[in-house]
């Protein structure tokens, strides 16, 4: 930029006077200048090292002691802070007290070096020197910005109370402070991480309606959103969670703003209300501005919402399910790369065959089989979808035709215990437990006895939780052999 080509040439100039010029007040005053122009390019090392040569070089020279020694040890320290090297700030910090005891830099320095050490994560330090800070100044503009750096110490160190405790006795004293909106929120995250939820919600709620522009209102709004969604349905915690998440998404500046859409929503599902939460879904979809996998979310949480929304019997539950599917179909149309996409085709098959269109439904789970990124619960879930298929079309076939397709829906849940079986690291104990229920049942049907025995035995093995249920049903198929 211009301003860093201005920088450049300017360091050039103070450089080439430095140390042109003979050993002089005139030499110091270009050293320093060489020094600030490193500390505006952040050359921080570079910038120690010029101050530093003044502090060493120059100090017998009675001007430079008086008008330059000062502000090269607090230039010191701050360039020492930006590259975390603590032990130059602290020596800086040091020589600037020794020296000056009554000026500018020693105390100010001790703020600085506090915050060095906070943002080194080292709280016990850092809170000493705000401490020798108080103990040394009064200044009126800096003493309650130390008082709340030393509160933050204690949230560093996961002391929510004596966070709380401090804090406190700085929101009584220092009460036109315009740091007082950010010593509230503190208090209030404070009080929630220390516990407190309930006296949280107070604090946070209050914060909301004292200062509803503040920069930190929306941090607020969430919370108190998600306090509410988490909930439930208790004391209408859903519908709370909606309003709160649905007010974010209509504050611009927040960048959170879509994923406060997306919890409106699902706030929304929770309180029954899914023509709702399918217009809070539908919203984010087709905004421009909304990322791309939060577009695939809200889609599949559409499909979703419509899926639950009416009772089986329902005269409108096929129209939800074709609109279900057009949510679901948009996703594998527009996103196909996307990693939901086998879930997507799973549901798709579920719709189908609430649909009683068994060919596409059988189509849409022979999908999820072949992609690569399918999980393997979702496979397992598709073989099941699959055996449903030919449970159904069973009911409609008979003789051998039916023998074989209810063969076809036994050995698609055979697939998936055997799966469950090979490796631990992809068992699926939800899937495990309806593929041994259902095989169990369809070799029962088929008088496949010593299958059915096999199929328990490997329940047994698969599922212990659930032995005594696997027994019972063993001991059935034993009378029966």
């Amino acid at each position: 930029s211009s301003n860093t080509s201005a920088l450049v040439q300017s360091e050039a100039a103070f450089r080439a006077a430095a140390e042109r010029l003979p050993f002089s007040e005139d030499q110091a005053v270009a050293r320093f200048k060489w020094g600030d122009t490193r500390f505006l390019l952040k050359d921080y090392e570079g910038a120690i090292t010029n101050y530093d040569f003044i502090v060493t070089n120059h100090a017998a020279i009675p001007e430079v002691k008086e008008r330059l020694l000062e502000p090269a040890l607090y230039q010191i320290v701050q360039a020492a802070i930006a590259v975390s090297n603590m032990p130059a700030a602290n020596d800086a910090m040091q020589k600037a007290l020794d020296w000056y005891p009554d000026g500018f830099a020693g105390d100010y320095s001790l703020f600085l070096v506090g915050q060095g050490y906070a943002r080194q994560n080292d709280p016990a330090r850092a809170r000493a020197f705000y401490r020798r800070f108080e103990e040394r100044s009064a200044d009126p503009a800096l003493l309650p910005r130390v008082k709340l750096a030393v509160a933050r110490t204690y949230e560093l160190d996961g002391n929510w109370r004596a966070a709380i405790t401090n804090l406190d006795a700085w929101i009584e004293v220092y009460t036109n402070n315009p740091e007082m909106p950010r010593a509230q929120f503190s208090r209030a995250w404070d009080t929630y991480k220390a516990g407190w939820e309930t006296n949280a919600l107070t604090l946070f709620t209050n914060f909301v309606a004292q200062y509803p522009t503040n920069e930190l209102t929306p941090q607020a709004q969430w919370w108190i959103g998600s306090y509410y969604f988490s909930q439930g349905s208790v004391n209408n915690g859903f519908y709370n969670a909606e309003t709160y998440f649905q007010k974010l998404f209509t504050t611009p500046s927040f960048d959170q703003a879509f994923e406060a859409k997306m919890m409106a929503g699902r706030a929304a599902v929770g309180r029954y209300n899914y023509k709702g939460a399918v217009d809070h879904f539908g919203q984010l979809y087709t905004n421009p501005a909304c990322p791309p996998d939060l577009k695939v979310q809200a889609a599949f949480a559409a499909g979703d919402a419509l899926m639950l929304g009416t009772e089986p019997d329902a005269s409108t539950r096929n129209e939800d399910l074709r609109g279900a599917l057009d949510w679901f179909s948009a996703i594998v149309k527009n996103f196909p790369t996307n990693s939901r996409v086998p879930l997507v085709w799973g549901r798709i098959g579920d719709c189908n065959l609430q649909l009683k269109a068994y060919a596409a439904a059988s189509n849409a789970y022979q999908d999820v089989l072949v992609l690569s990124n399918a999980t393997p619960a979702t496979r397992y879930q598709a073989r099941l979808g699959l055996a449903t298929v030919a449970e159904k079309l069973a009911e409609t076939r008979t003789g051998a035709e039916q023998t074989a397709l209810l063969n076809l829906a036994l050995d698609y849940c055979v697939d998936v215990i055997n799966e469950n079986s090979d490796r631990e690291a992809a068992r699926d104990p939800f899937s495990a437990r309806e593929a041994i229920l259902r095989a169990g049942r369809l070799a029962e049907m088929l008088n496949q006895w010593p299958q059915a025995a096999n199929i328990y035995r490997r329940g047994e093995e698969l599922l212990p939780p659930l032995r005594a249920l696997f027994e019972k049903k063993l001991l059935g198929v034993q009378d029966k052999m």
